[in-house]
Order: C-alpha cells, then sequence, then structure tokens
C-alpha cells in the first residue's frame, strides 16, 4: 500500500495487551468504543499517552458509573496520574465515606503510597486507629513482596517511613499499644517507652505521633447515587435538596436493598431515598404468554391465581379484549384484576396473599402481566414491587421522603386489544434509630393496575388490579 515506505518488520506494542489494543484501534477506525472492566484501564492509558481527548472522556463517564469501594482504591492513583479531576473526586468521596470498609477491603494492601499517606493525614477519615494501623502493616508486607524484599522489621520500618509518623498511637489504647504495637516490633524501644510513658501520664509526656482524633466527617448526597446492599458512612449523612439515594433493581439474585449505616442521617427538604419498583419483578407479557408476579416465593408461572405476594395473571379471551393482572401484595391485600364482561365473565389475575415475618423486611411483590388478546398481541407487564430499605443511625431527621411504592402496570400495546398488567406492591422501610427528631414522608403505596385505552367496547374492561401497601416498621 506504501510502497518502498511500507513497514516490512513487525512492530511490538509493549504498553498494553492485544485486546486493549484491539479496542483502541476500533476507535481509531470506528471512533466508535465499548468499554469492559478489564480493559478500560489500559485503554485509558493509551488515550491519555497519545491524547485523544474524547477517548478519555467517555471513559471517565464509564468510570464514574461503575465505581465501587474496591475499584475505587485501585483506581486512586490511575485517575491522579492521568489528572482526571472528576474520577479523582469520586474515588477519594467513596474512599472517604466508607473509611471502616476501605481498611478492612483486600484492595488496601495495593493502594499506592500516595493514596495511604492521604488517608493517614485526612482528619475526616474516621475508622478506628486500630484497625487503621493493622491495615498500614499489612500493606507493608505486601509492598515487601512487590518490591521482592524479605517482609522482616527492619524492611517494613524502611517501606513505612513516610508511613509511621502519621499513624496516631496516642488515640489507640493502652491495652492494644502494649500488646498488639510491641509484639509487631514496628517501634523502636525508645517510641515504643515514650508512647507508654504519654498514655500513662493522661497525655502530658512528650510524644511525636499526632495526638488529634479523627473527627466524624459529614458526607453530603446533592445529586443521584446508586448503591448495591450495604453501605456504612463513617459520620452524618446528609441527603440534600435535589439529592437521590437509590439502590440497583432485584434480578433474581440480588439488588432491590438498600440498607445504610451512619451516626446520623439527615434527609433535607427536596432531598429522597427511593427504592420505588426495585423490589420483586412484575409478571411478564410477552407476545404469547403472561405470568404471576414474582414474590418471596420465587417467580410465577401462567396461572391467573396468586404466587405468594405475587399477582396472578391475565386470562386470555376468545372475545375483544382480554383480562388484566392481579395486583401484587404485601402487608396489605392489592385488587383483583377487573373482569372482561363482553360475553360472561371472564376474571382476570387475583390479587397476591399477604405476608409479613416478625423481625423481617421483605421486597415488595410484582403486579400480574395482563393476557395477550387471543395470544397474538401484547398485553401490559405487571408492576415491579417497592425495595427494601432499612435505615440504622443514631439521630434521624427526615424532612425529605423516603419512598418505596410498587411500581404502575404497564398498558397493554398501542394498537392491540392486550390488557393491563397489576401493580406491584409497596415494600419496606425500617428505621432504626436512638434520637428522632422528625419522621417526614414515608410510602410505601402499591401501584396502579394498567388498562388498555384501544379495546373498543364499553363492557369490555382490561385493567389490572391496583398493588397494595407495604410496610413501615421502626425501632
Amino acid at each position: 500500500m506504501f510502497g518502498e515506505l511500507a513497514e516490512k518488520n513487525d512492530i511490538k506494542i509493549v504498553d498494553c495487551d492485544l485486546k486493549a489494543f484491539l479496542v483502541f484501534l476500533q476507535y481509531a477506525y470506528t471512533e466508535e468504543i465499548t468499554f469492559e472492566p478489564d480493559t478500560v484501564l489500559e485503554v485509558t492509558n493509551l488515550a491519555v499517552k497519545y491524547q485523544i481527548t474524547e477517548v478519555i472522556d467517555k471513559s471517565s463517564a464509564y468510570l464514574l458509573q461503575t465505581l465501587t469501594l474496591e475499584n475505587a482504591l485501585t483506581l486512586f492513583n490511575h485517575a491522579q496520574l492521568w489528572n482526571v479531576q472528576d474520577v479523582l473526586h469520586k474515588c477519594w468521596q467513596i474512599i472517604q465515606s466508607q473509611s471502616e470498609q476501605a481498611v478492612a477491603c483486600a484492595e488496601f494492601r495495593v493502594i499506592s503510597e500516595d493514596l495511604l499517606l492521604r488517608i493517614l493525614r485526612d482528619d475526616g477519615f474516621v475508622c478506628q486507629e486500630q484497625a487503621l494501623f493493622k491495615a498500614c502493616l499489612a500493606w507493608a508486607d505486601a509492598e515487601c513482596e512487590r518490591r521482592h524484599r524479605s517482609a522482616d522489621v527492619s524492611n517494613k520500618r524502611d517501606i513505612l517511613a513516610k508511613v509511621l509518623p502519621l499513624i496516631r498511637f496516642p488515640t489507640m489504647t493502652l491495652q492494644f499499644i502494649s500488646t498488639e504495637v510491641a509484639a509487631s516490633k514496628i517501634l523502636t524501644d525508645q517510641e515504643l517507652l515514650e508512647l507508654l510513658l504519654h498514655l500513662g501520664s493522661e497525655g502530658y509526656g512528650r510524644t511525636s505521633f499526632p495526638t488529634v482524633p479523627r473527627i466524624a466527617n459529614e458526607t453530603v448526597i446533592s445529586d443521584t447515587m446508586v448503591i448495591s446492599g450495604h453501605q456504612t458512612w463513617s459520620g452524618a449523612l446528609v441527603i440534600a435538596n435535589g439529592g437521590v439515594l437509590t439502590c440497583q433493581p432485584w434480578d433474581g439474585k440480588s439488588g432491590g436493598l438498600l440498607s445504610i449505616k451512619a451516626s446520623k442521617i439527615h434527609i433535607q427538604k427536596g432531598g429522597q431515598i427511593d427504592a420505588t419498583g426495585k423490589g420483586f419483578r412484575g409478571g411478564i407479557s410477552e407476545h404469547d404468554q403472561c405470568t404471576q408476579g414474582e414474590s418471596q416465593v420465587g417467580l410465577g408461572t401462567n396461572r391467573s391465581i396468586p404466587n405468594g405476594g405475587g399477582g396472578g395473571a391475565g386470562n386470555s379471551s376468545t372475545s375483544y379484549g382480554s383480562t388484566g393482572g392481579g395486583g401484587g401484595s404485601y402487608v396489605e391485600h392489592g385488587q383483583d384484576a377487573q373482569p372482561n364482561l363482553y360475553s360472561g365473565t371472564n376474571h382476570g389475575g387475583r390479587k397476591g396473599d399477604t405476608y409479613h415475618v416478625d423481625g423481617e423486611v421483605f421486597r415488595g411483590s410484582g403486579g400480574g402481566g395482563g393476557a395477550p388478546y387471543h395470544n397474538c398481541t401484547s398485553a401490559g407487564r405487571g408492576g415491579n414491587g417497592g425495595g427494601a430499605i432499612i435505615i440504622e443511625c443514631t439521630t434521624f431527621q427526615n424532612q425529605g421522603s423516603i419512598i418505596s411504592n410498587g411500581e404502575d402496570g404497564r398498558t397493554g400495546k398501542s394498537g392491540t386489544y392486550g390488557s393491563g398488567g397489576g401493580g406491584g406492591s409497596g415494600g419496606s422501610i425500617h428505621i432504626k434509630a436512638t434520637n428522632i427528631i422528625e419522621k417526614g414522608d414515608l410510602q410505601v403505596e402499591g401501584g396502579q393496575g394498567a388498562s388498555n385505552p384501544n379495546v373498543p367496547y364499553p363492557t369490555i374492561n382490561s385493567r389490572g388490579g391496583n398493588g397494595g401497601k407495604g410496610l413501615v416498621k421502626w425501632n
């Protein structure tokens, strides 16, 4: 192609693996790029090296959407090298807000020295100093291995030369110092003696280590934050006006749970904790079948009776229209779907059964799927139930809203006679607090059953049943 200028020898690409290079090459030819967890770092490295701004921006957006505590610990150093400030800021926000989990995380052993020093200097990184000390020792062991050095005390003190002066030994208990710290031999005899004298004199003895305890920080959520399962904040959690804390939806294995813990939780006016429609899934309504809503007993089948709390599936009709799905139930019953009266009575999906177990909170149940007309036209699926919200704190104040409503059922497809789905039931809100300042707005309403506006005859009713209310519980 290039005649005498053509490269005749192999060109070796040594700064990335083949998979990442092919992704980068795809962008060069098509200006389209698809990121995956195992390639995004190397692709971004290439983009930074060759200053491909659009790829850097797209990778930053991908990383911001997929950040967890585990990958934030390892990504922080990359973001620092790339000078990508929004990713760097978000990584630090996640690490700082989950400080107790961070020091216990396996990925803490592979963080950069820069990040470790930032953590130690930060007054707002609130965790037990004893736990942080143990994490620093584990980091030193791993660093010795990375540098191909034996993990003896001499090498670890050398590696921890910048780290040890920042550890707040005087804030630890005398028992921990005299047992755990002394046994580690990481301090010299002189350092240990001065520390023990300082603690024995109630803080009047001389010590070179920082004596100021870490201060509980305040985490403010001002936009949308999605968590998976349980998350703990070291200090206070504030959900500001416009801020929304939500969770991943239930997918059959995980999701649908929003469990948070902090010393104080304050939901300001205009702030929300929202798990609407994140619970058990509504029944499907495909081209030729519909199913019951999902519930605590599992997925549904093509039956009009309840599936535990899940609403029953609609019935197909040989006349115009068909029948909707039943409403999901939890603490209160949903509703049966309204019957099709075109010829005789063709009942629809039945409402789900109520369920409640002392001490337990559940996701809300799904509404039943609406039935296709003549098994050949699309109907509306059932609404998902609300998720399970668990809040644990010392002080609780809600000036905004905590919502775990069921999702509305879906209408039949335009231009068809398929029926509407049943509404999902409300989910659960369980609040464990010692000092309750203001309870605020708490919602666990069921979703609305849907109808089909395309059915032309007034005697035909294809509306699904409404979902029932969920559970609000206080401790």
